[in-house]
């Protein structure tokens, strides 16, 4: 006798992603098991984004459009703020699984069968998901090199006991409530993982929403600080990306927003208990790093 998989379901926080968003419509349609309620969020959308959602609504039933016409600036925070009002909207629909799903990526058929399957055959799994491919200036899908504890904000899959003991996501204005997220779920002692053999595509090119690259850096500093990130391991980041455009001023900027919010004492946004549990566990894998060089 064939055992049905455990239900999950998606939200979406979308605002004008016409361009995009039928690529992700077009992939979770298509899956070998469909979501129980897929809920999308137009966050003060104007492009027509709402129109595509409607006509993929239209035919399958358990896509449910939601809008949210509070003014705000594009960022996180918002972002965060749409997908509690998806959250909101599932009410009453029974779930083990919750994913959040970027409106501009991509994957394939079986994506969510396998991520379930996985969820079942492991209970310590908490956070997984697929390994993103970012689209470059060329059009071309580069994979992008992460921890294989590190699950990108993007495509982030999570039980729904683990999802409910971390509290969902924080908004933070400057980022980072991904990271946080999977952070929090280690430290409840939950797993993380993301898998190579699941590739996620994310079709609008790196850096081209929201504000300057220059403001983004010095933003991306600011944030590091704020969710506890220790000098030692956030030195070392900034320098992983000197090869990243803008190059050396990108990184001298990520640097200067880290000191900015140290010396004006920025307010931080995680508990106390939780910096700590970063701080060790980026001690760790510098430690790592420097034994595996020797």
């Amino acid at each position: 006798m064939e055992t049905r998989q455990r239900p999950y379901v998606l939200v979406t926080p979308a605002r004008n992603e016409r361009e995009f968003i039928q690529v992700t419509l077009d992939s979770v349609v298509a899956q070998t098991v469909t979501p129980q309620m897929w809920v999308i969020v137009s966050d003060n959308s104007v492009d027509g984004t709402d129109d595509v959602v409607r006509s993929f609504a239209a035919k399958y039933p358990f896509i449910r459009l939601c809008r949210n016409d509070e003014r705000t600036d594009r960022n996180t925070a918002a972002k965060v703020n749409a997908i509690n009002m998806g959250i909101e909207a599932l009410a009453e629909t029974d779930y083990a699984y919750i994913g959040n799903v970027d409106a501009d990526v991509s994957f394939g058929e079986s994506y969510f069968e396998t991520l379930i399957e996985r969820f079942e055959s492991d209970g310590g799994l908490g956070v997984i998901g697929g390994r993103i491919f970012q689209m470059d200036a060329r059009g071309q899908a580069v994979e992008m090199k992460t921890d294989p504890e590190s699950v990108a904000g993007a495509t982030q899959f999570f039980r729904r006991e683990c999802f409910d003991q971390i509290g969902g996501y924080r908004p933070i204005a400057g980022g980072m409530e991904d990271g946080i997220a999977e952070i929090t779920a280690r430290y409840y002692g939950w797993k993380t993982r993301s898998y190579g053999d699941l590739p996620v595509v994310h079709h609008r090119e790196l850096g081209t929403v929201g504000r300057s690259v220059y403001k983004s850096r010095f933003s991306s500093g600011v944030t590091e600080y704020v969710v506890g990130f220790g000098f030692a391991y956030h030195f070392v980041r900034a320098l992983s990306r000197v090869f990243e455009k803008p190059y050396v001023i990108g990184t001298m900027l990520i640097l200067a927003g880290y000191v900015w919010a140290l010396i004006s004492r920025q307010t931080r946004v995680v508990p106390d208990e939780l910096v700590r549990f970063i701080r060790r566990e980026q001690m760790s894998r510098l430690g790592s790093r420097l034994g595996r060089r020797k």
